[in-house]
């Protein structure tokens, strides 16, 4: 069994929806995140296991158990979560616009996750570096758009910011 890709060390998930966990492969699937636990078993190719909602804040653990082989995903948080989709506007970079450095800032609570891409280009975060935190060394490689908007929403709303970017 396997654990999808978006469940890594500093995810952000949805507060206050159901938390869904999921992966693909057969047999059972324990997942727990402080006192709330879900066992599942899967007879297909995929499985899902649902646990409460939970308000915003953390950093919580994810325990995965996957047919008895024991996972521990640390920082995870609850707080609002936004899928980016598209080309060109969702793949300029911060680096290339004309956004003062002055905003380019170090802030772990906003966080971002890459999809991978049909033509990969090395200048671009990857879903195999995981959920990356919003470093001033690195945000001019972010998606300019995710950049901007989880800046923004962070500032206005004090809550943790995670953006999913898929790119056509």
């Amino acid at each position: 069994m396997e654990l999808n890709q978006l469940f890594c060390d500093g995810v952000i998930l949805q507060a206050n929806k159901p938390v869904r966990v999921f992966g693909t492969g057969n047999g059972t699937a324990t997942v727990t995140i402080g006192e709330k636990t879900q066992t599942v078993q899967a007879d297909g190719d995929v499985w899902l296991a649902e646990l409460p909602p939970f308000d915003y804040g953390g950093p919580y653990v994810l325990q995965v158990e996957l047919n008895g082989v024991k996972r521990s995903i640390s920082d995870v948080c609850f707080g609002d979560v936004y899928l980016l989709s598209g080309q060109s506007n969702m793949q300029m970079k911060l680096g290339e616009t004309n956004t003062p450095t002055s905003y380019y800032e170090t802030n772990p609570n906003v966080r971002l996750f890459s999809t991978d891409r049909v033509f990969e280009d090395e200048d671009y975060f990857h879903s195999r570096d995981g959920w990356v935190l919003a470093d001033r060394e690195t945000v001019a490689h972010w998606t300019a758009l995710g950049y901007l908007t989880a800046k923004m929403l962070n500032e206005k709303t004090g809550r943790k910011i995670g953006i999913i970017t898929f790119y056509k």
